[in-house]
């Protein structure tokens, strides 16, 4: 009996590190090109997105904390800016969802401050870029599921 079952675990083991190989074989290039489709579909959010998360994370004692003291007025949570990688899959699957739990945190830093003649463009938040932020982040939850299953 512990050769049948030797046997077994040896196939079980040889069927595992088999799937494992081929997982890495075609899953990354998978996951990398679903993000490139991903990000030509919704280029315009992704680099808007990208470009306000590095705004506020360079500003750091100016416009970073501004938006930590509005966020913690609102949602009692200091927030966490997530930036997109370039070369990771997953960044950008939580940098949309990081800017879309406080959105109302940007508005009131916008309201507050954009008469501002320092405001930077780059963190300009209206309802056209809030409701292309809000279809892409919807767009990429089946991206997501699937490339975990891969």
């Amino acid at each position: 009996m512990d050769k049948v079952d030797n046997a077994s675990m040896q196939k079980n083991s040889a069927t595992a590190i088999s799937f494992y190989v081929l997982r890495k074989m075609f899953c990354s290039p998978s996951k990398s090109y679903l993000k490139d489709v991903f990000e030509v579909l919704y280029m315009s959010v992704v680099d808007c997105v990208r470009a306000q998360v590095n705004k506020y994370n360079k500003s750091t004692s100016k416009w970073l904390s501004r938006l930590y003291k509005e966020s913690k007025s609102l949602y009692e949570v200091t927030p966490v800016l997530l930036r997109i990688v370039k070369l990771r899959w997953n960044s950008t699957q939580s940098a949309l969802p990081s800017i879309l739990r406080i959105q109302s945190a940007f508005k009131l830093v916008q309201a507050k401050y954009d008469s501002d003649s320092d405001f930077p463009k780059e963190l300009t938040v209206d309802d056209l870029f809030l409701a292309e932020l809000e279809d892409a982040e919807r767009a990429i939850q089946p991206l997501t599921i699937a490339s975990f299953l891969m």
